[in-house]
């Protein structure tokens, strides 16, 4: 799930990783670099969750310049 942010002229990608987890029967991701993880019984959902909270980083981090 590549997602991209934009700050004032500058573009970084950042590669997030959904994985299955059979144990637990859910869909999570992280990002290392990020302050991301998150969990879901859905591909479908983690992807959204994941891309929502890439979201409200972004709008954390404008508001902090």
């Amino acid at each position: 799930m590549p997602q991209h942010f934009n700050g004032d002229s500058t573009r970084k990608s950042f590669e997030i990783r959904a994985q299955w987890d059979g144990e637990t029967g859910v869909w999570w991701c992280s990002n290392d670099e990020l302050p991301l993880t998150t969990e879901a019984p859905t591909f479908e959902r983690v992807c959204q969750l994941a891309g929502l909270r890439c979201q409200a980083l972004i709008m954390r981090s404008d508001s902090m310049i």
